[in-house]
């Protein structure tokens, strides 16, 4: 396409423009239009633009700024207009037909701009902006196949772009679900282009998807040998190496980086994580005792040299380092939880309170403190402050789908408040349809109201969603025993024995384990007899 004003003429309208304002013609004001698009103001743009098409109506270039202004500001109808008049005076422009594309687009017409985009192309084949355009449009019309023979139309067009291949590889991937042709275009991609960053992200992305870390693996090396510099990547090896148990090789990349970023808190605090699961406490309360109270990293570092002294049976050492943790966080909730856990598995049950309550009303991370509150006055018997405590959380955040069903299920419990028990247990589920615990709960407040049908189906569910969970097995072995068929009922009381025994030894909560095998084991005797 031909420039409307050659540059010169800039400098003969400047040189002229005091001395003979009858001479400012349609080339005059569109310049100025330009001049005020660059401003990033359309209205006067448009206004010049007016100016200009007076003087000179059969010159298309102007229509298509005009078009363009318009639409910039919003008003898509005019914006349509002038792009047609355009259109009408110039019909092989392809920068017209795109933008005619965009306008039809904005306005709805996914069709017509189809159309736009398609002429466009055939005007010129290796046209990137309209062929990126037409592929997004028919995917968003959810016609792929087109959008792949658009795609491969492009690549026979433009053979050395690798951009419609990235199209290719993201339709197969995203809408087609053929994730070995996506990977054979990244691959393609990297045989044009082998050190393509964007090519080898993508593969990163499907091979996580696929939870295959050792392509993950492979794939980052291929990045690192073409960036050896990038700490991103290289943290994300030595993190993939971490969660693989690959302690040794994440300890080598993290030291790696060590070196060049020496104060980095994410580095020494993984470093910590990795030696703590080595069972190195020494080397692990070194590294988070490393990382300073301005980090990101401050609390879950602190967290993790209480639970290494818990783990060494110091606990005096843990509630020290929580209570001097808390000194200079006193917002941070997870200490004071945590502080109150380790009251709690004393038997100090009025001190673990005091602590939470101390925590609330300091004001951060309330959801958090109450409920660790009410689970604390549970513990103590006091049921009615329990309830309190999850009411206090519904109050600050009326979809908190653990208090619904705390409370909906303490009250299913006892066979109290069942409809209102339903109501919030309904409200949760709507929340978290795939919680197992939530499932579990709605199914035990039917079996309450005496619908067993319900009950088994929601149970059922539950065993499926939450596997190895004692309540929800026993919850199964009630159902059946009140259908009268005693062999699943012995079947699911019998593996709930199973897996509570399996808990026996721990640290924490033997207490009510013994009760709850007790319990079970009453029952068994029951269906037996």
């Amino acid at each position: 396409m031909k420039t409307l004003i050659p540059v010169v003429l800039l400098f003969l309208l400047a040189s002229c423009a005091g001395s003979r304002p009858q001479e400012r013609d349609a080339s005059y004001y569109y310049l100025l239009s330009e001049m005020e698009g660059r401003r990033s103001s359309p209205a006067k743009a448009i206004e010049y633009l007016d100016r200009a098409l007076a003087q000179d109506p059969a010159q298309s270039r102007l229509w298509y700024k005009r078009s363009f202004f318009y639409a910039a500001s919003g008003n898509l109808k005019k914006g349509e207009e002038d792009i047609g008049r355009a259109l009408d005076l110039s019909p092989d422009d392809e920068d017209a037909l795109v933008l005619q594309g965009k306008i039809l687009q904005g306005l709805d017409k996914k069709k017509e701009a189809i159309a736009s985009y398609r002429k466009a192309i055939r005007l010129k084949p290796s046209l990137e902006e309209a062929n990126i355009l037409l592929i997004e449009a028919t995917v968003g019309e959810k016609d792929y196949r087109a959008a792949l023979q658009a795609v491969a139309a492009w690549e026979k067009n433009d053979p050395d772009n690798v951009t419609p291949i990235f199209y290719e590889a993201w339709i197969d991937q995203n809408f087609f679900g053929n994730i070995p042709r996506a990977i054979a275009a990244c691959e393609r991609i990297l045989n044009l282009e082998p050190e393509n960053m964007k090519a080898m992200q993508t593969l990163v992305e499907i091979y996580v998807g696929q939870k295959d870390n050792g392509r993950v693996l492979e794939i980052f090396r291929r990045m690192e040998s073409a960036q050896p510099d990038d700490v991103a990547l290289k943290l994300k090896m030595a993190l993939i190496y971490y969660e693989q148990k690959r302690y040794e090789e994440a300890i080598g990349k993290f030291e790696e980086l060590l070196e060049t970023h020496p104060e980095d808190d994410r580095i020494i605090y993984y470093l910590g994580v990795i030696d703590e699961n080595l069972k190195r406490d020494s080397r692990a309360e070194g590294q988070f005792i490393k990382i300073k109270a301005g980090s990101n990293f401050f609390k879950d570092a602190r967290l993790h040299m209480a639970y290494l002294k818990v783990r060494a049976g110091k606990d005096e050492e843990a509630i020290k380092i929580l209570e001097d943790s808390i000194k200079l966080k006193p917002g941070v909730g997870a200490l004071y939880e945590y502080l109150a856990e380790i009251y709690r598995d004393h038997g100090d049950l009025a001190v673990a309170a005091e602590v939470l309550k101390t925590g609330i009303r300091r004001g951060q991370d309330k959801e958090l403190l109450y409920y660790a509150l009410g689970l604390i006055y549970d513990r103590a018997g006091q049921f009615e402050n329990s309830m309190r405590a999850m009411r206090q959380i519904l109050k600050l955040n009326p979809k908190n789908a653990s208090a619904m069903n705390y409370i909906g299920y303490s009250y299913a419990d006892r066979g109290i408040n069942l409809d209102e028990a339903l109501d919030l247990l309904q409200k949760a589920m709507a929340l978290k349809p795939d919680d197992g615990y939530i499932t579990d709960s709605l199914g035990w407040v039917y079996f309450r109201r005496g619908d067993i049908d319900q009950a088994s189906t929601y149970a059922q569910k539950a065993y499926v969603l939450t596997r190895g969970e004692a309540t929800i097995t026993e919850h199964l072995g009630d159902i059946w025993f009140k259908k009268n068929d005693k062999a699943k009922a012995l079947k699911f009381f019998r593996e709930a024995v199973s897996l509570l025994e399996k808990r026996k030894g721990r640290k924490n909560g033997n207490g009510q384990l013994t009760k709850d095998l007790e319990r079970l084991k009453k029952k068994i005797d029951e269906v037996e007899s």
